[in-house]
């Protein structure tokens, strides 16, 4: 897992991608979008950071990572 970076990303309605801060893309494809969803839930409603695509997001990004997927994909 890549943790201590900033994360930065891009939802779409097919793919979700990850941007590290120095550039390094990782893309999630919508067959993956369950298991980040539950992933970003469950870690919001345990307060802790969570795992998409082996890239750690901090806590306070999680929120809205979640959001933006949630969205992405209504």
């Amino acid at each position: 897992m890549k943790s201590g970076q900033s994360v930065y990303w891009s939802a779409r309605p097919n793919e979700l991608t990850l941007i590290l801060a120095g550039g390094e893309r990782v893309i999630v494809p919508r067959s993956k979008y369950a298991g980040a969803i539950g992933s970003l839930g469950s870690a919001y409603a345990e307060g802790r950071s969570a795992e998409v695509a082996g890239i750690s997001i901090e806590l306070r990004l999680v929120i809205h990572l979640l959001g933006d997927l949630v969205e992405a994909v209504r």
